[in-house]
C-alpha cells in the first residue's frame, strides 16, 4: 500500500497523568485496598503502625495502583506466613 504524500498525518492521543495531587480512579482504588489491609492484619492481632509502619496504597507514574509494605521486622514476617500456609 501506498502512503499519500499529501495525506495529513495521524494524530494519536496518548494519555496523561493526572496533575500531581489528584486523585484518580487507581489512587482511590490503592488506598482502599491499603485501608482493608490494614483492617485485615488488625483483624488477625497484628499492630499495624507499628508492625506495617510504612502500610500505604500509592500509584506508579504510569497511574497503575500499588501497595506498600516496607521493611518487615522477623518476627512480623514469621507470623505472617503463619496466616498464610
Amino acid at each position: 500500500m501506498t502512503q499519500n504524500p499529501n495525506a495529513e498525518p495521524v494524530r494519536t492521543l496518548t494519555p496523561r497523568p493526572a496533575p500531581y495531587g489528584t486523585a484518580t480512579p487507581s489512587a482511590r482504588l490503592a488506598h482502599d485496598l491499603a485501608a482493608r489491609l490494614r483492617t485485615g492484619l488488625s483483624a488477625a492481632g497484628f499492630e499495624v503502625d507499628r508492625d506495617f509502619p510504612h502500610l500505604r496504597g500509592d500509584t506508579t507514574a504510569s497511574d497503575e495502583p500499588f501497595l506498600t509494605l516496607g521493611r518487615l521486622r522477623p518476627n512480623v514476617v514469621e507470623r505472617l506466613l503463619a496466616l498464610l500456609f
